[in-house]
């Protein structure tokens, strides 16, 4: 027994399959998605030459672990169907933004449960995804974990379950906040003057190199901020205007309402 059970065939399911083929975790041999939609299934298997399958329960027996990446509001439905059908040993990794281990545990009536949150930049292998383990995962399923969650880009293990809500908000909705930032920029180019496709170039091109430096230079972001901010210069003058209408705040009000928003999911189990 050392297949995947993907249940959930939409976009984090797709990554899961894509990025787990792309680095051999699992083959299309032993990985099966699961999805309630038979033309998703078809799609899926034509996409990858794995199987697709519509029913939760019939491939779960063949399979060491089993990934749960529906929605919130889908979870407590699922949960009755294949709760009875898990086997001790198995290990579950829920990516169901909000529920608790203690919640996935009671549910499933499981103990071996992983809660993880990755991020849509997972569907290009570009991801990154925080994960919490519970005390009953042994060493090989931690290994497994890991295993398949690196297999959608970057890790991050943290020692505290509650760090989950908060990286649910600063890299689960993250992309969301980036990509609201390249779309202004892009606007602000277009109103000064380029074509849009040029506007487009520039401004992605910009957040993915800034990103690398970022990631590669091993400063600050401040100390690369001001590196590039000569005294009374356009960039001066740009942060000025984004400081004053209070950009910084903005973001941080952002975040701590995306984390607010993750733990109340967690109590009423909705979308």
């Amino acid at each position: 027994m050392a297949g995947v059970v993907v249940i959930g065939g939409g976009a984090m399911g797709e990554a899961f399959a894509r990025g787990m083929l792309a680095a051999g975790v699992a083959t299309t041999g032993n990985l099966v998605v699961i999805d309630r939609s038979p033309a998703r299934c078809e799609e899926l298997a034509r996409r990858f030459g794995i199987r697709c399958e519509i029913d939760p329960v019939a491939s779960l027996a063949s399979v060491d672990t089993v990934v749960i990446a529906v929605k919130p509001k889908s979870y407590p439905g699922l949960a009755r169907q294949i709760a009875d059908h898990l086997a001790p040993e198995q290990t579950v990794i829920s990516i169901v933004a909000g529920l608790t281990i203690e919640r996935l545990q009671t549910t499933l009536g499981h103990r071996v449960i992983i809660r993880a949150m990755p991020n849509t930049p997972a569907q290009i292998g570009a991801g990154v995804t925080a994960w919490y383990a519970a005390s009953d995962a042994a060493a090989s399923a931690l290994e497994r974990t890991e295993a398949i969650l690196r297999s959608l880009g970057a890790t991050a293990r943290v020692e505290d379950e509650s760090d989950i809500d908060i990286a649910t908000a600063l890299s689960g909705s993250g992309p969301a906040f980036v990509f609201l930032v390249i779309e202004a920029m892009i606007d602000a180019g277009v109103h000064c003057g380029l074509d849009r496709a040029t506007a487009s170039t520039l401004a992605i091109q910009t957040v993915i190199g800034a990103g690398r430096l970022a990631a590669e230079s091993g400063s600050h972001p401040a100390a690369l901020r001001n590196a590039v901010t000569s005294p009374g210069g356009t960039t001066a003058a740009g942060l000025a205007e984004l400081e004053s209408a209070g950009v910084r705040a903005a973001f941080d009000r952002a975040i701590v309402a995306a984390h607010t928003r993750s733990r109340v999911l967690g109590t009423i189990g909705v979308a």
